[in-house]
């Protein structure tokens, strides 16, 4: 169970819990000791610090640079917290009951041989992991919120030592405050090196104290992930790509530098969009996009299709997209979210995600691939 200052009463207590994940604006500067507990190479998100024997995990705000979303000391329950002289939230590890309000998390402690602890998910009819159903159709696991709404007396009546819920700008829903576990805002979908988004892991083993099974985990993808940079940054002749679909007559793709461009570049090909600025996806025209990516060699697409896609089904969308030469090449870079666990593990996976996009691109380089996430769009 996360403790607090056990001198406060339950009502400052509460309190304290809810403000020091809503409403901490701190400078930087004031909250981060001198010593890094574990060595955070890409991530901008976060930090993990050694300060006196214990470890601190600060969560950056990413709508607001040089300051701290959140902070929080990570005592072992092996530590007499009576005799410390703590000023923010205390979280015991390793973690006993955890509420994952993203699939990036639950994912993060399966990994880790901890999706035991894993008490509460949300929207449960999605996920595709065999372990995790059968877990939530022994009731091991609940559904803590479906379609944006939360299921607040579930959730209360599982009594969490700490929720990993996605933040937003004005703050966690108060059904969160009201469940005394540590709050701990998640913002890994603002990383844009996907080696950084990927670097998450590492505070799953934080929480779950198998620290050296996180760092070995991430060692693994980073070696990998920068084994096929360097094959790709040797190409002389780099094919042209752009992104995903119109919706409702306008087109988002992604900004130049957002986590997809970051991958279409380390795959060794030339994103269109390049030259913009967003780090995010970027409302387009349509017309815009038909004229700037006709003549582009690969489009990469993700959509969920259960039943399977084809180009058919593609032009079936919007006739327009058989123009494309992309389109009548074949050259369409399909990912089946639906069958793929792309929302569950893509995310600590970014190295297969390359060596899938590369194999696509550039088949030479990797000879006797098996696609994991990606693959070129088949006629079915």
């Amino acid at each position: 169970m996360v403790s607090g200052i056990k001198i406060l009463s339950l009502f400052f207590f509460n309190l304290f819990m809810f403000n020091a994940c809503h409403n901490l604006t701190l400078e930087t500067e004031k909250v981060l000791p001198d010593k890094e507990f574990a060595i955070i190479k890409y991530a901008e998100g976060y930090k993990l610090y050694n300060e006196d024997g214990l470890t601190k995990l600060v969560i950056n705000n990413p709508w607001q640079p040089g300051v701290v979303l959140y902070a929080c000391y990570l005592v072992p329950d092996s530590v007499d917290i009576s005799v410390l002289a703590i000023d923010l939230p205390i979280i015991r590890t390793p973690v006993k009951k955890v509420v994952c309000f993203s699939s990036t998390q639950w994912t993060g402690f399966l990994m880790l041989s901890g999706i035991g602890q894993v008490a509460g998910i949300t929207e449960s009819a999605y996920v595709s992991n065999e372990l995790v159903k059968n877990r939530i159709d022994r009731g091991d696991i609940v559904e803590v919120a479906a379609n944006g709404l939360i299921k607040n007396e579930l959730l209360l009546s599982l009594g969490p030592d700490v929720v990993l819920y996605t933040p937003s700008q004005t703050g966690p829903e108060n059904v969160l405050g009201q469940t005394k576990a540590g709050l701990i805002p998640w913002p890994d979908y603002f990383e844009t090196d996907p080696l950084g988004r990927a670097e998450w892991i590492k505070v799953c083993g934080a929480l779950l104290q198998r620290d050296n099974l996180a760092d070995s985990l991430f060692s693994v993808v980073e070696n990998q992930y920068s084994r096929l940079k360097q094959l790709t940054s040797e190409l002389k002749d780099k094919p042209t790509i752009f992104a995903d679909k119109q919706y409702s007559g306008q087109w988002f793709i992604p900004g130049g530098r957002s986590y997809v461009a970051r991958l279409f570049e380390d795959a060794g090909a030339n994103y269109l969009w390049a030259d913009n600025e967003a780090k995010a996806s970027i409302p387009v025209d349509i017309e815009t996009v038909l004229n700037r990516a006709s003549k582009a060699d690969f489009w990469r697409i993700a959509h969920a299709a259960p039943d399977g896609y084809s180009y058919k089904h593609l032009a079936d969308e919007y006739p327009q997209y058989a123009s494309f030469k992309a389109y009548r090449d074949r050259k369409v870079i399909f990912c089946n979210t639906a069958t793929s666990a792309y929302f569950e593990k893509g995310t600590y996976e970014p190295h297969l995600q390359l060596a899938d996009l590369v194999w696509c691109m550039h088949p030479h380089l990797l000879s006797g691939h098996e696609p994991v996430y990606y693959k070129l769009l088949e006629d079915n």
